[in-house]
């Protein structure tokens, strides 16, 4: 989070953009949290098929600017989070990703020949 000029708690300016996304206070991830603590698929999955395969996840991340009044004034800032929900999904190398960038880029990275 950056914020120009003032000491303003991250946590008030994730639950005020919550709010006015709709989303409730916990749904955005606080300011310095990562996606290593997010919530993990634990599913098994049995394929009953031979070939390279792949899971994949992704979090929707929320970048936005905002103005706060504080008692020495009114103060700018900018702050990037991202919303706990994730998305995840198993695919197979070499067949085709589908239209959504996550996915696409998920099967780039895991299919990638390997370089010895």
């Amino acid at each position: 989070m950056f914020l120009a000029g003032a000491d303003v708690s991250g946590r008030r300016v994730t639950a005020a953009l919550a709010r006015r996304l709709g989303y409730e206070a916990d749904d955005l991830m606080a300011p310095g949290e990562n996606t290593v603590h997010g919530p993990r698929s634990r599913e098994r999955v049995d394929l009953d098929t031979a070939g390279r395969f792949f899971s994949a996840e992704a979090v929707k991340t929320v970048d936005a600017s905002f103005t706060v009044t504080c008692s020495d004034g009114t103060h700018h800032g900018s702050v990037t989070t991202w919303l706990g929900a994730t998305r995840g999904d198993l695919l197979a190398c070499g067949a085709d990703p589908g239209d959504e960038a996550w996915l696409r880029e998920a099967h780039r990275l895991a299919c990638a020949p390997v370089s010895r």
